[in-house]
């Protein structure tokens, strides 16, 4: 809707005026030729002396600086320069893009599959059916998965996903979470799921919900990786969708995670509710934007 603001974290100033003027329109009273030249001098002799005891203070704390990296303990520099380093790799990652990692073209270069998606699509503020609080346009905002993109394969009925992870993803230090390995699966089959309706590889109306999600967790993933998650439709069957997916490192990779999963439509008199509240929530939201 266009309610949404992704990356809205940014501030953004009112664009009035402060009211504060560098001079005055109308002339001012002239002072005497003695008056005025002494008040120069004054002047010039303050700013003279604010710069020189401001470089007096900035020396003077660069020296304690000094001194207190001469005698911090052993510990204290380990730890600082520990920080620093963590510091700069975070940077560097954060610099990285998906050309650095070595199977991407394995997946992005494939002529069977199709680009769906990208991060930037999860940032649209007039996204065709996602709102302002999905969780991924969130965390894509806030740098936790620092760039996402998704392939499509008709012939396969098959849905790639290419995530790369920031840093503050972790449960045990530096490890994913577990619980977002299963946020991954789940969005990901719901990406899969949009594609198979898109194509017409299934047919029903309306959304389908999940049901049950089973994840076996299989290797630990550090955070700030780039994984890759697959998704296949295994079944359809009525109003059942049952799909199977694989979190790795890379089409031929480590396997960090497996998971199945089943989706359901809702019965008709359910889905003509929920679908006539949703579209009176997206009218009511473009109204009083």
């Amino acid at each position: 809707s266009s309610s949404r603001a992704r990356g809205s974290i940014q501030n953004r100033g009112s664009g009035q005026s402060s009211g504060i003027r560098c001079g005055s329109s109308s002339s001012p009273s002239s002072p005497s030729s003695s008056g005025g030249h002494g008040s120069a001098q004054a002047g010039a002799l303050i700013v003279s002396a604010a710069a020189a005891l401001g470089g007096l203070m900035g020396a003077g704390l660069g020296i304690q600086m000094f001194q207190d990296k001469e005698h911090e303990s052993p510990q204290v520099r380990k730890n600082r320069e520990l920080a620093m380093e963590q510091q700069q790799q975070q940077q560097e990652q954060e610099q990285k893009s998906f050309a650095d990692v070595d199977w991407y073209e394995d997946v992005s270069g494939t002529t069977s599959y199709r680009k769906v998606l990208c991060a930037e699509d999860l940032l649209k503020q007039d996204h065709p059916f996602l709102e302002d609080d999905h969780m991924f346009s969130a965390f894509v905002a806030r740098g936790l998965i620092n760039d996402i993109e998704g392939f499509y394969s008709k012939d396969k009925t098959e849905f790639r996903a290419v995530v790369a992870l920031g840093r503050e993803v972790a449960g045990w230090p530096k490890i994913v979470h577990g619980g977002l390995t299963a946020a991954i699966f789940d969005e990901v089959f719901g990406g899969l799921l949009y594609c198979l309706k898109k194509s017409k590889a299934v047919s029903f109306l309306g959304p389908a919900y999940t049901v049950q999600l089973d994840v076996s967790y299989k290797s630990k993933i550090a955070a700030s990786s780039t994984v890759l998650c697959t998704a296949t439709l295994e079944k359809f069957e009525g109003r059942k969708l049952s799909m199977t997916a694989t979190l790795s490192d890379g089409p031929d990779g480590r396997v960090y995670a497996t998971s199945r999963a089943l989706f359901v439509t809702p019965k008709l008199l359910k889905l003509v509710s929920e679908v006539a509240k949703y579209s009176v929530e997206r009218l009511k939201n473009k109204l009083t934007f």
